[in-house]
Order: C-alpha cells, then structure tokens, then sequence
C-alpha cells in the first residue's frame, strides 16, 4: 500500500494516543474524548500505545476507530455494521457520537 492511498496530504500529522483509565470502559471513553480532541486539533491518525492498558484496551479502541473511519469515508450504517460485524444501532450510536458532533 502507497504512503498516498492512505492520507490525502503530503505530510500527515500523527498523534500518540495513550490508553489510561480505571476499567476497560474508562479507557475506552477516555480514548474516545481524546480521540475527538485530537482530529478536531488536525491530527491525521492515532498511533494507540498500551502502556496503561492492555491487549483488550487496545482491541477495542482499535475497533471503535476502525467504525469511525469507515464512517469519515462515506460508508453507510448498513455496510459499516456488515464489515464490521456489529449491530445496526452499535454504528448509529457511534456515528451520533463522533461523527456528528
């Protein structure tokens, strides 16, 4: 895969996103607002470290940005749900999460 079939510009901005929190729903929330924080800054990707976290940590955060990027592409609810395996109402909620805020 070419550097340009994966960003749109010449010099991509990278952010390290680093899991922390008390439960495995805290770090996921915390990844979320910090996740939201960081595109609205321009960031082009997240790097997710688990430093404070584990291999759960990072599968769901990894799994809750591959939703939101399918989204950010134009993909629909239905085929977003599809590829990823998860309900209808899961991709809604997080479309009405971060995509339409």
């Amino acid at each position: 895969m070419e550097w340009k079939e994966v960003f749109t510009v010449d010099k991509p901005v990278l952010a390290m996103l680093h899991l922390m929190g008390s439960t495995h729903a805290d770090v996921l929330e915390r990844a979320k607002k910090e996740t939201d924080l960081l595109f609205e800054a321009g960031v082009d990707a997240v790097i997710v470290e688990d430093y404070f976290g584990d291999v759960e940590d990072v599968e769901a955060v990894l799994q809750w940005l591959q939703k939101v990027a399918l989204l950010k592409k134009g993909y629909s609810i239905r085929n977003v749900a599809k590829l990823t395996g998860k309900a209808v109402s899961t991709i809604q909620q997080v479309k009405k999460d971060f995509i339409s805020s």
